[in-house]
C-alpha cells in the first residue's frame, strides 16, 4: 500500500484564495509564528500558551484574532504532512501551509502505510499504529479525519427533551441557531460561532457548554442504572464541574472534589448560575464514585489540537500509575460502584481492574462513529 492507497493525501489543506489572502499579510502571518513559536516554548503546556496568546494581545483585532488562532490550530493539525512536503521548522510549516492554500500542488513524501497514517494525524508512532491496527483502513482514515478538523460546540440544556425547544428559541432570539442533537435528551449543537457566555439563556443558568461524550455518558449511565434519582454520587476527580452538575441535573445528589481548589471554585460558581445543588467535600460512604481519571487526552485531540506537541515531549501514558492510585482510592469510598472515564482512546488506559470489583459494562466512543470527542467509561460493581 502507498500513500495515495490510503487516500491521506486528502488530509492536506485545501485551496482557499480567500485564507491564502490574508495569511500573505506581514502583521498576520507573524502573529501566527510567535504564537506557534509561543506554544513551543512549553510543549505540556502549548494549549493554555495559545490561548492566553490570543487572549492577551491586543494588537489584534477579534477578526484577525480569530483567524491567526485558526491558522495557528490547522498547522498544528497538519504539521506531520507540512514536514512531509519539505519544512524543516515550524516557519517552514507556516510557508508550506501558505503555499497549499494558494494553489500548489505538493506531495507528501510517502514511507509506510502506518507512518503515513501517523503524519497525517500528527502523532507519534506508537499511538497512530495502535488505532490502525485497530480498525479497517476506512475507518482508521475515517476517525483520522475526525481528529483533524475543528469539531463543533454542543451544549447542554437545563431541561430535557421537547423542553429544549424553549432553549432554542431564547437564543434564536438572540441570533444564535441550534440544533437538537438526534438520541440525546439534552444536547444542542451550535450551527455557527457565537459567544455563548453573553446570552442571557447562559447568564440565567439555563444550559452549559459541554461535550456531546459527556452529556451521552450521563444519559446513558442513568439508563444502565435504571435512575440516578437519590443516588448519592461523589464526582473524585470533578474539575470544573461538567459532569456534576449534569448528573446533579438528572436527580443525583451530588458530591464533588478535586486537588485543584481554583476548579472547585469554577464548579461553585456553576452551580450557583444554574441553580443546581453540587455539594463540595467526600462523604463517608457514596453509592457511586465516579472516576474521570487524569489521562493522555487522545480523545480531545480535535478540540485541543496542540495536545499533539505533548506527546513528542514525554510519555502519553504517564497517568497509567495515577489512575490506578485512583481506582484504589475510590474503592475506600463506596460499596456498591465505581464508574472509571477517560478522554482517552488507548487501550493501556482503558483497562480498568480491581480486586474485589467486577466489570460490568464498557463503553467506547470512537469521534468518527459517535460524534463528540472520544470518551470510555466503565462500570465496576463491588464483588459481594
Amino acid at each position: 500500500m502507498t500513500f495515495n492507497d490510503l487516500e491521506l493525501q486528502s488530509f492536506l489543506p485545501d485551496s482557499n484564495q480567500d485564507h491564502a489572502h490574508h495569511l500573505n499579510r506581514y502583521f498576520l502571518k507573524n502573529h501566527v509564528h510567535q504564537a506557534l513559536l509561543c506554544g513551543l516554548k512549553d510543549p505540556e503546556y502549548a494549549t493554555i500558551a495559545l490561548a492566553k496568546y490570543f487572549r492577551q494581545n491586543r494588537s489584534l483585532g477579534s477578526k484577525d484574532r480569530r483567524r491567526a488562532a485558526d491558522f495557528c490550530y490547522e498547522i498544528i493539525r497538519k504539521e506531520g504532512l507540512l514536514r512531509r512536503c519539505g519544512a524543516q521548522n515550524i516557519e517552514e510549516c507556516i510557508e508550506v501551509y501558505h503555499r497549499l492554500l494558494k494553489g500548489e500542488e505538493l506531495v507528501p513524501e510517502s514511507i509506510s502505510p502506518v507512518s503515513d497514517f501517523a503524519a497525517a494525524l500528527s502523532l507519534p508512532q506508537d499511538i497512530a499504529q495502535e488505532w490502525f491496527c485497530r480498525f479497517s483502513i476506512p475507518q482508521a482514515l475515517l476517525l483520522a479525519q475526525s481528529l483533524t478538523v475543528q469539531p463543533p460546540i454542543y451544549i447542554r440544556s437545563k431541561y430535557r427533551g421537547k423542553k429544549r425547544r424553549a432553549l432554542q428559541q431564547d437564543l434564536l432570539k438572540e441570533n444564535i441557531h441550534t440544533e437538537l442533537v438526534p438520541k440525546s435528551d439534552s444536547a444542542l449543537i451550535l450551527t455557527h460561532r457565537a459567544n455563548l457566555i453573553a446570552t442571557s439563556p447562559y447568564k440565567n443558568g439555563l444550559f452549559e457548554i459541554q461535550n456531546l461524550s459527556s452529556q451521552r455518558f450521563c444519559q446513558e449511565l442513568e439508563q444502565h442504572l435504571g435512575t440516578l434519582a437519590g443516588l448519592k454520587i461523589l464526582d473524585l476527580c470533578a474539575g470544573a464541574g461538567g459532569k456534576s452538575l449534569a448528573l446533579a441535573s438528572r436527580g443525583a445528589l451530588v458530591f464533588a472534589t478535586d486537588p485543584r481548589s481554583h476548579a472547585l471554585n469554577e464548579l461553585s460558581k456553576r452551580a450557583s448560575r444554574a441553580r443546581t445543588k453540587v455539594s463540595i467535600g467526600v462523604p463517608s460512604k457514596s453509592d457511586l464514585v465516579l472516576l474521570d481519571v487524569p489521562c493522555s487526552g487522545t480523545g480531545r485531540l480535535a478540540r485541543e489540537p496542540a495536545l499533539r506537541w505533548k506527546y513528542q515531549h514525554q510519555s502519553h501514558l504517564k497517568h497509567c500509575t495515577i489512575q490506578q492510585k485512583l481506582l484504589q482510592q475510590a474503592a475506600q469510598l463506596t460499596d456498591k460502584y465505581i464508574v472509571y472515564a477517560t478522554c482517552s482512546l488507548l487501550e493501556a488506559e482503558n483497562t480498568p481492574s480491581l480486586d474485589g470489583w467486577v466489570k460490568e459494562h464498557s463503553v467506547w466512543y470512537w469521534p468518527h462513529q459517535h460524534n463528540g470527542d472520544g470518551f470510555f467509561w466503565s462500570i465496576l460493581k463491588k464483588d459481594n
